[in-house]
């Protein structure tokens, strides 16, 4: 940037954040100087001019609905976040950054949307008819629709239980009956719960084997239940 520039940035122009959850949208300012700056937020205005503010670094004319919910992170140079926390719908929308200093005053107008949506999982199997049966490997993933998530740490349920994984996606390998059940998920720092999803697990096809196959299923299945591995977690 150069010297004596006024500038604010929005790295991304689109946020998404699941119901009840904390969003952070990230935002960078510069000036010139060294002035004692007033930072300030605004939601659904093009100026952030005469309107109440989502949070002020001064705490003056702040929305009623934003209060005790938003806050203005950073300091005096650079850091412009903002971070808001149990969203709901009506936080959707176009957010706003505006800071004044002794000299001048400066309304960063691309601003930043917000989305809120919700969280799904969804199975991906090599089977095409969408059947999972014991002996089968797949993934179960949590994630929105249309969007990306700052989040990278969840929590699973399985069956109102919770589960030790904190990735998005569960990895399942040589899948049994003790598999199926209800699956939801969410974020490790709260918000909505996804869906249940009912995972149905199938037995095997019965074939007739001749006896060195018999004998050879018989060794992987033992090997199966002595490694006692039900599934892994990965990124």
């Amino acid at each position: 940037v150069l010297s004596g520039a006024w500038d604010v940035q929005y790295p991304k122009n689109e946020v998404c954040a699941v119901r009840g959850s904390t969003v952070v949208i990230p935002c960078t300012y510069v000036y010139p100087g060294k002035n004692h700056v007033q930072k300030m937020w605004c939601h659904h205005h093009k100026n952030c001019i005469d309107t109440k503010y989502v949070c002020h670094s001064r705490d003056i004319n702040v929305s009623p609905e934003y209060k005790g919910r938003a806050e203005c992170l950073g300091n005096e140079h650079q850091n412009c976040s903002l971070k808001v926390k149990n969203i709901t719908d009506t936080d959707a929308g176009k957010y706003r950054f505006r800071f004044i200093t002794n000299s001048n005053q400066w309304t960063g107008q691309d601003g930043v949307t917000l989305t809120i949506t919700e969280l799904r999982v969804s199975m991906k199997s090599l089977n095409k008819n969408g059947k999972i049966r014991e002996g089968d490997s797949f993934n179960l993933t949590c994630a929105t629709k249309g969007c990306s998530l700052s989040q990278s740490e969840f929590i699973w349920v399985k069956d109102k239980e919770r589960l030790l994984e904190t990735h998005s996606t569960l990895q399942f390998i040589n899948v049994s009956c003790r598999h199926k059940g209800n699956y939801s998920c969410a974020l490790k720092g709260g918000g909505d719960r996804s869906e249940e999803f009912q995972l149905d697990i199938q037995g095997r096809r019965i074939q007739k084997k001749t006896e060195k196959e018999k004998h050879r299923s018989e060794r992987s299945e033992q090997q199966s239940h002595n490694d006692g591995v039900i599934y892994s977690s990965v990124s």
